[in-house]
């Protein structure tokens, strides 16, 4: 046990010096890949943040999307908040792991909620969860070439349509093409 944790730890200190090489998107480029708006809903401020440790570089930007109030007071409709993010994970490819492990049509469904395997843009594999109980919430979580992890979650529904369609319609494409300021 003793040498496989040392063998890890120089090994993971001779690999430490290539990480610094390759740079992560800087969360300011990130937020311009989140949408600006959701029909029905009210924009917040967005936020994010990039961070380093041992020469590991972190990115993250995240905007939430409230449901707009309603205009009679009679109204009990539960207020729905969105939350939108978009990790740029560099070389930590095992945070998008599990997400690709499940390419194999993955589906599971139990009396409170479901997960199953969903192709966003028929190409991003990713899952989609839904709790159908007291608590609604729907989310998806999806990776995007072994780098980024978009993660999409709606509180107050079970609405997967929700979240489906923010998915396909963020801008994937231009994100993949974006470069780390130098």
């Amino acid at each position: 046990m003793i040498k496989k944790s040392l063998f890890l730890v120089v090994l993971f200190a001779l690999l430490i010096p290539s990480f610094a090489q390759v740079k992560v998107i800087g969360f300011k480029k990130l937020q311009q890949f989140l949408p600006t708006e959701v029909k029905g809903f009210d924009r917040q401020k967005p936020t994010g943040s990039t961070q380093t440790v041992m020469n590991l570089t972190m990115s993250e930007a995240e905007v939430k999307f409230i449901s707009k109030p309603h205009e009679s007071e009679a109204d009990t409709t539960p207020t729905i908040e969105i939350s939108i993010a978009i990790h740029d994970a560099l070389l930590m490819p095992y945070m998008v792991i599990p997400l690709t492990m499940m390419q194999q049509n993955y589906e599971a469904e139990t009396e409170t909620g479901y997960e199953k395997t969903y192709m966003v843009k028929g190409t991003y594999v990713g899952k989609l969860a839904g709790m159908t109980s007291d608590s609604k919430n729907c989310k998806l979580d999806f990776g995007v070439n072994n780098r980024f992890l978009i993660s999409i979650e709606a509180q107050g529904t079970d609405d997967a349509a929700l979240v489906i369609g923010i998915a396909e319609k963020l801008n994937i494409e231009g994100l993949t093409k974006a470069e780390a300021e130098k």
